[in-house]
């Protein structure tokens, strides 16, 4: 239960942002800032655990209203992830790399432009408070994909 908290949290950061709003229309534009804690996973117990590595993204959005709660929302936004893992390397990769035993750091950086797509749902909770159900697809294109 205990490991259950940290994705969930960490999922809650990512899909987490704000939007900005200048128009009560059924097109409107905004801006979109957020925070990204990515990190990896492996099956292999050898390997060490990495660290969480913080990221953001910032972009703009726009929506269409198709109904009072039915809207396609899209945009371009500007993404950074990655991961860090620190430990007894347990296997070697290449003499020049990493040898087997010795102490090892992998960072991966990743920059990516990504297009959003999401087709949602807006339930009314309280005035000036919703609920968002949406369903997205994502196409993204890798900027700077550097791993050290």
């Amino acid at each position: 239960m205990k490991n259950l908290y940290k994705p969930l949290f960490t999922a809650l950061l990512l899909i987490t942002g704000f939007s900005l709003s200048a128009q009560n229309s059924p097109i409107t534009f905004g801006l979109q800032a957020g925070l990204n804690l990515s990190s990896l996973s492996f099956t292999n117990n050898n390997i060490p655990t990495n660290r969480i590595k913080p990221g953001f993204n910032i972009g703009f959005t726009t929506r269409y209203n198709f109904r009072q709660n039915l809207f396609l929302q899209s945009g371009l936004s500007f993404t950074t992830k990655g991961a860090e893992i620190k430990g007894d390397a347990p296997i070697g990769f290449a003499e020049w790399l990493v040898y087997p035993g010795r102490e090892a750091i992998l960072k991966s950086n990743q920059l990516y432009v990504q297009v959003p797509v999401y087709a949602g749902y807006r339930i009314d909770v309280l005035p000036g408070r919703n609920f968002y159900s949406r369903q997205d697809r994502i196409l993204r294109m890798a900027l700077v994909a550097k791993a050290s």
